[in-house]
């Protein structure tokens, strides 16, 4: 299966959408590293969460997004999704 680069779009609650980071919720704050492929090792609290998050967005980092799920079922659906464009 060929690698595709995923999207805001492609990944529901990936984007921010112009909140705050400390106004999220722990699980939220994890859902989002681990779309950039962050293996949330060694962070135990929120105060931690928040920093990392701000460190991507610093970093400019936020944007590089990876298929959290070890099914990759995001990466599929957006394949089946470009398969599908391409013979309309």
């Amino acid at each position: 299966m060929a690698a595709c680069q995923l999207t805001e779009g492609d990944i529901p609650e990936y984007s921010l959408c112009g909140r705050s980071p400390a106004t999220l919720k722990n699980e939220e704050l994890m859902f989002w590293l681990k779309c950039r492929g962050d293996s949330l090792k060694g962070i135990k609290t929120k105060t931690a969460l928040v920093k990392r998050v701000e460190e991507y967005i610093d970093s400019g980092h936020e944007k590089q997004l990876v298929d959290p799920d070890l099914d990759q079922i995001y990466s599929r659906r957006k394949q089946r999704h470009d398969r599908t464009q391409d013979v309309k």
